[in-house]
């Protein structure tokens, strides 16, 4: 672990730095990977988002589960949230119409914080369903 001049422990450098495609690409001309593991607590800096999005879905079945969001690696938060009637929501079609995803109820905010498919449908009848979707730097 690099530690400060002041022996702190602190960050040394940018964050341009914590760049890691361009780090990784540093090493290619010497042909071989450089694996780090941390031992002990880190500080990290939380970054903006750099762009969001939002959308309702109005007449989300109980039959037909709708894909609210593909896979995305940029996604920093995604939160859904059911208005009439409580939700299933699964990272694959089948997993929501086969009702094995999360039962969530009508409106508590669902937070996802991954890249990964989003299916959702209805529990029972239909409900309408807000998106919101924050993301990362491309």
């Amino acid at each position: 672990m690099v530690e400060s001049p002041q022996g702190n422990g602190g960050f040394v450098g940018d964050v341009d730095e914590l760049d890691q495609v361009d780090n990784e690409r540093r090493f290619e001309p010497f042909g071989y990977a450089l694996s780090v593991n941390v031992d002990g607590p880190v500080e990290v800096h939380q970054l903006p988002s750099i762009s969001a999005g939002s959308r309702s879905y109005s007449g989300v079945t109980a039959l037909d589960p709708v894909r609210v969001a593909n896979i995305d690696p940029r996604r920093r938060v995604m939160r859904i949230v059911s208005i009439e009637n409580d939700m299933v929501y699964g990272n694959s079609q089948a997993q929501a119409a086969a009702g094995t995803g999360v039962v969530w109820p009508k409106l508590v905010p669902l937070e996802l914080t991954h890249g990964d498919e989003v299916w959702i449908r209805a529990v029972t009848a239909t409900t309408t369903v807000s998106v919101i979707v924050e993301n990362w730097a491309s």
